[in-house]
């Protein structure tokens, strides 16, 4: 199937279908703007204005069509117009490539012909006037005369929707309405829909494959539901018009018969040992060996002999049925097994067997053609008969009149039976009041309403006999109304039913992009579980489920192991039994990337059998769809687990990969919230406001190494360190960020709304400045935990722990070993370890002092080794020298320099992963897992630095440039000057920039310019004597090009490179701005924001910026005159792309010019404590773009 051909078609066939339903609109007088004004010409005005008289019977559908627009409804009229048209043309495309028109004859194609030459008409056109359709021979002959193809074609169409209308109602109602105002215009035409549909999409992906109704309509809302989930980006909820699209989402096949073998087909099994069907089930999880009390009691939940007639089977969020389908397969097989005679069979199934519900109509009325044209394919005679599948949209009973209740109730029954009736027809508007925001989520109670029919016959023919009964309802309204009626009891059967088989992938959507009706209508229904749509739907379906029936789902994995999923967990592992899971993971979909969807397909069944062992399959490290499914039988990746054992881990999550040892582990040891209590961090509720990177503000104004909030209050400072997460780093480090915390907070802690809500959440403040253990809450990787020392808060995404002294370096090793990694992954598979997930972890002592000794001593090499590495680059506020002199001091060149830092380097993280390794293996003792763990650490997860040529050369340039502007001196360590007043004194080796500005250009126009501030600094910290050596040796590094000075590829780098590289350094915050003139590279000057003056970029324009202007004129004056003279020292074209440059940058200087004159007159002042953002911002039209 050619999905790229079906998704490209779909996608536009939406967008082309919407706009021409527009243009008929707007042909009808009917435009948006009108219908939002209110100015709706007449019929009379319309035919004034196109000067032709209008038919009765068109003004009439028009009126119909202005009523359907009323209430703002434009858009809707609009999608459900062009759904509509969509729907058709797949089914009728569908039925003619498979033979399955009633007539025989194809309606949008021409058997054998080219599908792509759009000179050949479809195959009705040649039999317009033979074709077995209910059309007028001579107003077919007529439109043939007038050669009105279209129009013919047109006429053709809407009698082949009539024609079938009688075997597909649900999907060609009768057409005589408003919609054929709106049908689109020229569909013999190339590119038109019709057109496209065949010429697009290769013919042998219609035949027989009902897969592709499936695909098509997956594709066709597919922008819709990016709109809608674009709209929850910005906050908007979802509306009941946005629920199907943003809900639906197409099963794989192989999920589908995953969930139905194992369901449907496992019951058929139970019943019937001896079937040959399980041969026919490529996906069908063979049951694990169970204890002979087990199968006894199995043996008790099994129907025997089951007769196929009595299984029904329901999908109650059905989309466009290929759970349905695929399960109308297997229960074919099954009817052939029990000797039913094959011509009936499909009738049966479709009476007896299969339900299916959804919200979307749309995707009902693929779901019942799909299930037809399966049952076609089995039986020829099939849409003769009259049969429609048990597949419901569901409907809601907001415009339904109260008053059709009396008109319903028998008065020929008793006064007792009559006011039962009225009490079931008012539970059954109230019931489904609004029930297209609920859907199948609605409990419905068992009520009958047999007696309803009747009623309703009776009702409709009093109307229509003109005695209506009701002085508020005319016939034709009462009639409508019946019909509602009518759906709505058959909507409360199905719904209020028990089935033995549910089987459904359930709409996904987390409570945050809820409406609020939605949302409480799930609190106070589903409780806890309404977090989520999937959720609910899982209750629900187990509710539906018969007793000792079966449940197949694929959900989002969260819920195995979620805490506010804690409840549902628990009804399961103790009221029910799964059977079977596919834990999928991420990528199970192929239309939806990345790791947002993580599922798990599973078998449940409802009745509890003690003792019993799942079948679980690990499929949750394969990348891509083939390769789980490629796996899915291996048994390597099965696991035998009994879903009673989760009951003995914190919070119940469903581990099903744990070993006994590791359960033993929870039940003995210590939860670590005892030992070592976990508290969440601060939300400051803007974090803008209240959070900075520490580079960003005066090194004065923050307070370092307080050991408490009296303390910290009485510094005065403004600014203290935050913990706050951060990427994955273990044992000590990122410490980046600072928190407003100036008199003790005050300013967060009253933080309020206009209502005097307070907004934000500073808890825990007792344990704010304490040394203690923090971690990063959400990991891409592994779980990062991390040494803090005092004088740290902490927020909501780097919570703490808190030991005592004597237990602090015991619990951190604990916390960076394999072991607890493996632990907390399986309390919360999601890489969000929570506070709740860390508190419950098992903590073991050993029992040998020397073991805990050795395991405390190797944690505090480990921290010291992780300082040392934090602290060797310059965003630590501990950051002393560069590497390169620390390590190569006394070198002679940079390379010796790097080679004496990469052994220092390399024999760090040699001494780590030992060390870990190390604190791993005795861990893995401790708790008696050294047989099934390996102690062994991958270099990947060993988080300090190894050296890397290519990044620490261009550090060494970050900090050249640092001690050009006096942030570092090379006579002083660690951090010099970062705001207040600037001690010359400090430096004498190397001395900055006096006005704090550098040019940064592409030529030497100033002798002070960037490179030649580098190449001083080379030449000061490694002498003159290999000067030429070392700048080769880092161009090297840099990437020279062929025919590039050493200096030439150091200009390349400053002019092209280096501020992306500050940028990425400094997290978008950068402390040196790149004043640039644009693309042309004209004019570029670095400036430190800790020196900034109110006066600098005065002294940038004046000093810099016209002193080179001038100069580039008079290269351009002087190269001009040398191309003229024909005095040149290259050649004519080589001068002439030289001038072309030169021109381009003059030009870009001036007009440059014009936006820094205007900043320079401002004199502009900035305020540190503001941050870059806001700083930056005011300059942006002349600095360089953050990237």
């Amino acid at each position: 199937m050619d999905r790229a051909a079906i998704e490209k078609f779909a996608v536009s066939a939406r967008t082309q279908l919407i706009s021409e339903v527009e243009q008929r609109l707007f042909e009808l007088g009917l435009s948006r703007k009108n219908i939002a004004s209110g100015s709706i010409p007449s019929s009379f005005e319309l035919e004034l204005t196109n000067g032709k008289l209008l038919c009765e019977d068109w003004k009439e559908k028009r009126e119909r069509l202005v009523r359907e627009l009323g209430d703002n409804r434009y858009d809707q009229v609009v999608e459900q117009t062009a759904y509509t048209w969509f729907n058709r043309f797949v089914a009728i495309r569908f039925m003619e490539v498979n033979g399955y028109l009633p007539s025989g004859i194809r309606v949008m194609s021409s058997a054998g012909a080219d599908p792509k030459d759009a000179r050949i008409k479809p195959d009705i056109m040649r039999h317009a006037t033979s074709a077995p359709l209910h059309i007028d021979p001579d107003r077919a002959r007529e439109l043939r005369m007038a050669g009105d193809d279209e129009g013919l074609y047109k006429y053709l169409l809407m009698a082949q929707f009539r024609e079938l209308s009688h075997a597909l109602p649900f999907l060609f109602d009768t057409i005589e309405d408003w919609t054929e105002l709106l049908f689109p215009r020229n569909m013999l035409s190339e590119g038109s829909v019709v057109r496209r549909m065949v010429a697009e999409i290769p013919e042998e992906d219609w035949l027989d494959h009902v897969e592709i109704v499936g695909w098509l309509y997956q594709y066709y809302i597919s922008e819709k539901k990016d709109e809608v989930y674009g709209g929850f980006k910005k906050g908007k909820k979802a509306t009941k018009d946005d629920i199907p699209s943003a809900t639906q989402l197409f099963t794989p096949n192989w999920i589908v018969r995953y969930m139905v073998d194992n369901s449907l087909g496992r019951l058929w099994l139970e019943s019937r040992p001896e079937s040959k069907l399980r041969e026919k089930m490529e996906y069908y999880i063979d049951e694990a060996e169970q204890d002979p009390k087990v199968r006894a009691e199995l043996d008790k939940l099994t129907k025997k002999n089951i007769d196929p007639r009595e299984i029904t089977f329901i999908d109650p969020a059905c989309g466009s049925g290929h759970i349905l389908v695929y399960a109308f397969d297997l229960l074919y097989e099954m009817y052939l097994e029990a000797g039913y005679p094959a011509s009936s069979i499909p009738t049966m199934i479709l009476e007896n067997n299969l339900y299916g519900l959804d919200i979307d109509e749309r995707a009902v009325q693929l779901a019942s053609f799909a299930l037809l044209m399966r049952a076609r394919s089995k039986d020829p005679q099939i849409l003769s008969k009259g049969i429609l599948p048990n597949v419901l949209a569901i409907e809601e009973s907001n415009k339904i009149s109260p008053g059709i209740i009396d008109l319903l109730v028998d008065s020929r029954v008793n006064p007792d039976k009559q006011e039962q009736q009225r009490q079931d027809l008012r539970y059954l508007l109230q019931v489904f009041k609004d029930a297209k925001e609920y859907g199948s989520l609605i409990r419905v109670d068992d009520v009958t309403f047999e007696w309803l029919p009747e009623a309703i016959a009776w009702a409709i023919e009093k109307a229509e006999g003109g005695r209506p009964g009701s002085p508020e309802l005319d016939a034709p309204t009462i009639k409508q109304q019946m019909n509602a009626v009518s759906h709505l009891a058959r909507q409360a059967k199905i719904m209020g039913g028990k089935y033995d088989v549910v089987v459904t992938n359930p709409p996904y959507m987390y409570r945050r992009n809820m409406n609020h009706t939605l949302k409480e209508y799930l609190k106070s229904t589903y409780g806890a579980s309404g977090s989520d749509l999937f959720a609910c739907f899982m209750e629900q379906c187990m509710h539906s489920t018969e007793a000792s029936g079966f449940t197949a789902m694929i959900t989002q994995h969260s819920w195995m192991f979620l805490s506010s999923l804690e409840g549902l967990r628990k009804t399961i592992v103790l009221d029910k039994t799964i059977y079977s899971m596919l834990h999928l993971g991420p990528r199970a979909f192929e239309s939806i990337g990345g790791e947002v969807v993580q599922s798990t397909a599973f078998v449940v069944r409802n009745a509890q059998a003690p003792g019993y062992h799942g079948t679980y399959i690990r499929l949750v490290e394969f990348d891509t769809a083939t390769e789980k499914i490629a796996n899915l039988h291996n048994e390597a990746n099965h696991y035998v687990f009994d879903t009673r054992e989760a009951i003995r881990i914190p919070a119940s999550p469903i581990a099903y990969w744990a070993s006994g040892n590791v359960i033993r582990a929870f039940d003995e040891g210590t939860p670590l919230g005892e030992i070592a209590p976990p508290r969440q961090g601060m939300a400051t509720s803007d974090n803008n406001r209240f959070l900075r990177l520490w580079h960003e503000v005066e090194r004065a104004d923050i307070g370092l190494n307080m050991g408490s909030r009296m303390e910290a209050e009485a510094s005065s400072c403004r600014w203290f360190p935050y913990n706050k997460g951060g990427e994955f780093r273990k044992w000590y480090g990122n410490n980046e960020y600072l928190v407003n915390w100036e008199d003790d907070g005050d300013e967060i802690r009253n933080l309020r709304n206009k209502n005097g809500k307070l907004l934000s959440r500073p808890q825990n403040m007792d344990y704010y400045f304490l040394p203690g253990i923090t971690w990063t809450d959400v990991s891409s990787s592994k779980l990062g935990v991390r040494y803090s020392p005092g004088g740290f808060l902490f927020d909501v995404k780097g919570s703490c722990l808190f030991p005592t002294n004597e237990d602090r370096c015991y619990i951190l090793a604990f916390l960076c070993s394999n072991l607890a990694y493996h632990l907390a992954f399986m309390l919360n598979p999601s890489m969000s370890f929570q506070v709740g997930n860390m508190a419950t972890l098992p903590v073991l002592f050993p029992s040998s002092p020397d073991i805990r000794t050795r395991i405390e001593s190797l944690a505090e090499e480990c921290i010291e080794i992780a300082k040392r590495d934090w602290d060797s680059f310059e965003t630590s506020w501990h950051f002393r020298k560069h590497p390169f002199l620390v390590y190569g001091a006394g070198a002679g060149t940079i390379e010796e320099a790097f080679a004496r830092w990469k052994e220092f380097a390399d024999s760090e993280f040699s001494r780590m992963k030992q060390n870990e390794e190390e604190i791993n293996r005795l861990f893995l003792e401790i708790y008696g897992l050294q047989d099934e763990m390996t102690p062994e650490v991958s270099d990947e997860d060993i988080t300090v630095s190894r050296a890397d040529r290519d990044r620490d050369v261009r550090s060494f340039i970050s900090y050249a440039v640092g001690c050009m502007f006096g942030r570092y001196s090379l006579d002083v360590d660690g951090l010099v000057y970062a705001g207040r007043d600037f001690d010359w004194s400090k430096y004498e080796t190397f001395i900055p920039e006096p006005d704090n500005v550098i040019p940064v250009l592409d030529d030497v126009y100033f002798p002070g310019d960037i490179v030649s501030r580098f190449v001083e600094f080379v030449k000061v910290c490694f002498g003159e004597t290999h000067l030429d050596k070392n700048l080769d040796w880092i161009a090297k590094t840099l990437g020279k090009n062929s025919g590039e000075t050493s200096k030439d590829t150091i200009r390349r780098y400053f002019v092209n490179d280096f501020y992306r590289d500050h940028t990425r350094m400094y997290k978008k915050r950068p402390i040196y701005w790149m004043f640039s003139s644009g693309r042309e590279n004209g004019f570029k000057a670095l400036m430190y924001m800790h020196r900034y003056r109110r006066d600098t970029v005065a002294l940038v324009r004046t000093k810099y910026l016209l002193e080179l202007t001038g100069r580039i004129d008079a290269a351009v004056k002087s190269l001009q005159r040398s191309i003229d003279s024909g005095n040149l020292g290259l050649t004519r074209s080589q001068a002439m792309k030289q001038l072309a440059k030169l021109e381009r940058q003059l030009t870009e200087l001036r007009q440059y010019d014009e936006h820094i004159h205007h900043l320079a007159d401002r004199m502009i002042p900035i305020d540190l404590d503001d941050g870059v953002v806001v700083n930056y911002g005011q300059f942006k039209d002349v600095l360089e773009a953050i990237r």
